[in-house]
């Protein structure tokens, strides 16, 4: 992919074609009818490989259909290829030298900083199959076999759904994520220095429901995670406890992205039906609310809706699993060339 810097089509691929673009030999009919019936069969033959070998617009195919509530491209297999077990993290442990952590920190870097200028509505970069060293960096890093010793399954750069990076003119942020056997992920973000880099984020499989028991925890890919809400229709405390810091929404941001929707929604009394967060992430929001925050979840939201009260004021109605409801009205206060935003709950 030109913009992130990562090849498409490896050279095993290629080699195997001849080239990129080039008929592979065999296949080419010497006239006629049948020379345009092998170049149609080759160039189709072709783009299948392509398609396949470029993890880039594989993942993204997939991470789009499953975020607008669509079937992935590929069902997942019922068992994971394990690439990266404790032992052989321990083994490359005992072999890496100090001098070679600071390598491979760089290394790291340079791979976060390629995917992240990539396009940021795309899937995920399957990184295991691109970077060679990735299994010697994770056995660089701190308590490496304590974080991964289930055993990794998949090493990916993913942009997260409804973040922003400041760092990067907020475009989603893009992190490192590695799956583990049972279904959990780390979040990672390797900083310009090594001593600066982010703290590691742990989601587990499953998260207590608040319908009782378990429900799914960590998405099938991480980019997915605050796409959308739990299997079982309901943000919980518990879920919002998982959100890290850097992945919630502000009230400031929050007002920006409800006035550029402004036309979209209706005048009170009438209200906008934003369950499913198309116009707004509202979970990522409710989550940080501070000391509100548990008065505005209680047992569970199951519903949402914003009406539009004023040029300066937006109501929101949070419907909980048990019937109640919780509303949290948020306004615009402008003074001369400024303005804040602020929030109440009712």
């Amino acid at each position: 992919v030109a913009a992130s810097g990562i090849a498409a089509v490896t050279p095993s691929v290629a080699a195997e074609h001849g080239g990129v673009g080039r008929t592979p030999p065999g296949l080419t009919a010497t006239r006629g009818v049948a020379n345009k019936m092998s170049t149609a069969a080759t160039a189709e033959h072709g783009a299948a490989r392509a398609g396949a070998a470029d993890p880039v617009a594989r993942g993204a195919a997939q991470a789009g259909a499953a975020e607008h509530g669509g079937a992935p491209a590929e069902a997942p297999g019922d068992a994971p290829v394990l690439h990266l077990s404790a032992m052989d993290l321990q083994r490359m442990q005992r072999e890496i030298w100090p001098q070679e952590c600071m390598r491979l920190h760089q290394e790291a870097r340079t791979w976060l900083d390629r995917c992240a200028n990539g396009d940021d509505d795309g899937g995920p970069v399957d990184l295991a199959t691109l970077w060679p060293k990735w299994g010697r960096w994770l056995a660089s890093l701190d308590g490496c076999v304590e974080k991964f010793h289930l055993g990794v399954t998949s090493f990916t750069a993913e942009f997260i759904a409804g973040t922003t990076d400041p760092n990067r003119g907020g475009r989603r942020r893009c992190d490192f994520c590695v799956r583990l056997t049972d279904g959990s992920y780390w979040r990672l973000h390797p900083g310009a220095k090594r001593g600066n880099s982010a703290k590691p984020l742990y989601f587990p499989a499953q998260v207590p429901s608040a319908l009782g028991g378990t429900t799914s925890g960590a998405a099938e890919h991480a980019c997915l995670q605050w796409a959308r809400l739990a299997p079982d229709g309901v943000w919980s405390e518990h879920a919002g406890a998982l959100v890290p810091q850097s992945d919630r929404l502000g009230k400031q941001q929050v007002w920006q992205a409800v006035a550029r929707e402004a036309d979209r929604i209706p005048w009170y009394p009438e209200e906008a039906d934003v369950t499913d967060g198309r116009l707004l992430r509202w979970w990522l929001w409710v989550c940080n609310l501070a000391r509100s925050t548990r008065q505005v979840t209680g047992v569970g939201i199951t519903r949402a809706f914003l009406t539009r009260w004023d040029q300066s004021e937006y109501r929101f109605r949070f419907v909980r699993v048990d019937g109640s409801e919780a509303h949290v009205i948020l306004t615009e206060q402008r003074w001369g060339g400024g303005s804040s935003v602020a929030f109440r709950v009712l």
